[in-house]
């Protein structure tokens, strides 16, 4: 997932029936939360919502 594939396409190629069953085999490293974190803060910023982990 960190290179780009989507959820749901590691789900298709492991052949799951449910998203939640792949998320079982899933983690994120401390890098792509920190990211993934920035990203949701700049666009709750962006749109002028308060709240959010900063």
């Amino acid at each position: 997932m960190e290179q780009g594939v989507s959820l749901r396409a590691i789900q298709e190629l492991l052949g799951h029936m449910c998203p939640k069953t792949t998320a079982i085999y899933t983690r994120l490293t401390e890098t792509t939360q920190l990211n993934t974190r920035r990203i949701i803060n700049h666009l709750i910023d962006e749109l002028g919502l308060k709240g959010g982990d900063q």
